[in-house]
């Protein structure tokens, strides 16, 4: 049970790397994340308390057979918990769209 159920994100993998985001998103919302695939889920997280629409494709994951993971739950999990923490605010504590920071647009842009 994650951020689907308890925060009511749409998606139900919401730390996954792999997705597509729109034009819209990448202009408008800056990128705030400096660590990992963390910026996947700000974004998310972001256009979802935006109210604009997010579509989820589910992917099948399998667990690697040689090798193992770089990935460190304990150096990545501060990262991963502050948007964390901004899914359950835009949820429960319902913090508006106005408190979505974006990008300046150009003069004349609209």
């Amino acid at each position: 049970m994650g951020l689907h159920h308890l925060a009511r994100l749409p998606t139900h993998d919401p730390t996954s790397g792999f997705r597509l985001f729109s034009r819209r998103v990448i202009e408008n919302l800056p990128v705030e994340s400096d660590q990992g695939f963390t910026y996947s889920l700000e974004l998310l997280v972001k256009a979802h308390r935006l109210g604009w629409r997010v579509g989820e494709v589910p992917a099948l994951w399998f667990e690697r057979k040689h090798g193992a993971s770089r990935f460190r739950v304990l150096k990545w999990l501060p990262a991963y918990l502050r948007w964390y923490r901004y899914a359950f605010a835009t949820t429960f504590l319902r913090r508006p769209p106005e408190s979505v920071a974006r990008k300046p647009q150009p003069h004349g842009a609209g």
